[in-house]
């Protein structure tokens, strides 16, 4: 049996936060194990409210709901909760980029822009542009503490999951709701994490790239780690191929083509 009455999970958008919500819940969900969780269903049991804390605090007492979900960024503001509800928030602390990547197809592409079928460098400019915003909006947010944040790279293991389900309903999950993970994991993109490379090569080699957003990526943390984003190039997003292999080529022939190196 549970010791909590409730279950509060913070999160940014893109970090799974519906999905563990989804997954937390005794009993079925009655919803697919999708890309996107909340995409046109949702869990009976579970409410979203605004990033507002005094809606949240509301929420909490009055409010039947058995999970209170928000964007809401200050775990910190909702201690006196602890003792009685389960106070989780959601955080990148590794698979920053692979939050990202969600970030631009979960939210960006399907709620503002959707530039899916734009030219390839305008997509480009999208991807780059989303990136940059997110990752220093993130980066603002430092309201981790230890016992009250999930580390959104760990979301893809089983076993934490496993752990995280015991502790919120005193059980074990049964085999439907470990399939329900599962599968939901299994069609989530790969884990893309941080790194502080100065060279280019390093970071091919670090992210992989295999797509479009990838190259972004690639060219982002370089020009990050070398204090020169969107500034210094002595070539333009124009300049780039437009096949993915080519464009890495070019990404690694021209690293040392900005106005800081020379």
């Amino acid at each position: 049996m549970s010791k909590y009455q409730k279950k509060i999970i913070l999160f940014p958008a893109g970090a799974s936060g519906n999905f563990l919500a989804a997954f937390l819940t005794a009993g079925n969900t009655l919803i697919n194990p999708q890309y996107r969780i909340d995409l046109g269903q949702t869990v009976s049991s579970s409410i979203f409210v605004d990033p507002d804390l005094d809606q949240i605090k509301d929420a909490v007492i009055n409010d039947n709901h058995q999970t209170i979900l928000s964007h809401y960024r200050n775990v910190s503001d909702l201690r006196e909760f602890q003792s009685r509800h389960w106070l989780r928030k959601i955080y990148p602390c590794t698979n920053l980029f692979g939050w990202l990547k969600n970030v631009f197809y979960k939210k960006q592409q399907i709620e503002k822009v959707d530039v899916s079928q734009a030219a390839m460098l305008t997509q480009f400019d999208f991807m780059f542009e989303n990136m940059k915003h997110f990752y220093f909006w993130l980066k603002e947010d430092t309201d981790c503490p230890e016992d009250l944040t999930i580390d959104f790279g760990k979301i893809k293991n089983i076993d934490y999951l496993i752990d995280l389900y015991v502790d919120v309903n005193g059980h074990r999950p049964d085999a439907s709701k470990i399939n329900f993970a599962v599968d939901y994991t299994n069609i989530q993109g790969p884990t893309v994490d941080d790194c502080d490379y100065l060279d280019i090569e390093d970071i091919v080699n670090s992210i992989n790239p295999q797509d479009l957003y990838d190259l972004a990526t690639l060219l982002f943390i370089y020009e990050k780690n070398n204090n020169t984003i969107d500034c210094n190039r002595l070539w333009t997003i124009d300049d780039l191929p437009v096949d993915i292999n080519h464009a890495i080529e070019f990404l690694i022939d021209n690293s040392k083509k900005y106005s800081i190196f020379r």
